[in-house]
């Protein structure tokens, strides 16, 4: 079976994603990033990390632009970004993404949540520690020191190797 991480930015799927990634070997990954490309220095970094590991990337690219979140825009056309992401997640038997809540609020996870909810693909969502109901602890720890660009950012989740996630009655596992 196919899943897709369906995420807003690199170090997303390392936060959010790897816990339950990890705990579901049996599906063949792919992460879909939102913003950056593969010849950004930081979708270079993540895309051989997880690309090592066996799991293809694909960046579509939008800009990632603080000054815009900071404003509640998204910085790029959402029409066309909301297009491509519910493309690029249709073919899939799962889809792993962000919540309704944006995890802490971050206005292009909330985008990737409506973008993906457009399909009804079953979906497994990263959860805040107050609406969950299945959680995975890592065996394996994210190798940050592959990731130099995206450690400053990673350290700030303390508690990334618990993932905490909302699994919809649809996904069955």
């Amino acid at each position: 079976m196919k899943a897709v991480a369906l995420v807003a930015h690199p170090d997303d799927c390392v936060i959010f994603a790897w816990p339950f990634i990890e705990a579901h070997p049996n599906f063949e990954w792919h992460i879909n990033y939102l913003t950056y490309n593969h010849w950004d220095p930081r979708g270079r970094e993540v895309e051989a990390y997880w690309n090592k590991r066996g799991i293809l990337t694909r960046f579509l690219g939008y800009k990632d632009n603080w000054n815009y979140v900071k404003k509640g825009e998204l910085g790029f056309n959402s029409e066309q970004a909301g297009k491509e992401l519910t493309n690029i997640s249709s073919g899939y038997d799962l889809i792993l993404t962000h919540y309704e809540d944006g995890d802490y609020g971050h206005l292009h996870h909330k985008f990737v949540n409506q973008s993906a909810n457009k399909n009804g693909i079953p979906k497994v969502y990263f959860a805040s520690t107050f609406n969950y109901n299945t959680e995975y602890v890592v065996k394996k720890t994210v190798a940050i020191e592959e990731l130099p660009l995206h450690q400053e950012v990673i350290k700030q989740f303390a508690d990334r190797d618990i993932g905490r996630y909302i699994v919809t009655p649809e996904a069955e596992l």
